[in-house]
């Protein structure tokens, strides 16, 4: 906790990471990674870094989903799903945006699980 800022938006940090990855070990991992790209060699993980790994995370996550929907009925569409979730996330630093982006992460995570 020591290295992250106390809160983001009013939102305990902690609590901010957990939502946005919806608790999961692997995405809080994974958003931790695209962290370190912004970082560099600082001792410290400031509010644009944590802003800036979200977009990053959020690519990774789009090829992800994209990899999960290969071969279903929504195998095709996925300029159209990328269309809606743009539009609902579209100001990514709002409460919202972080909302939505928590959605999308568990609507992949959900519909992965119904393959596997």
């Amino acid at each position: 906790e020591d290295i992250l800022p106390p809160t983001i938006k009013g939102t305990p940090t902690w609590e901010w990471i957990l939502h946005l990855t919806t608790y999961k070990p692997r995405d809080i991992v994974s958003f931790f990674n695209c962290c370190q790209e912004f970082v560099g060699d600082e001792q410290y993980i400031t509010e644009a870094n944590l802003w800036d790994a979200t977009r990053k995370h959020s690519e990774y996550l789009w090829k992800e989903f994209n990899d999960v929907f290969a071969g279903t009925v929504l195998s095709g569409h996925q300029d159209e799903l990328q269309q809606l979730f743009d539009e609902l996330s579209a100001d990514c630093e709002s409460d919202y945006g972080a909302y939505y982006y928590s959605v999308w992460a568990e609507l992949s995570w959900h519909f992965q699980m119904e393959f596997i």
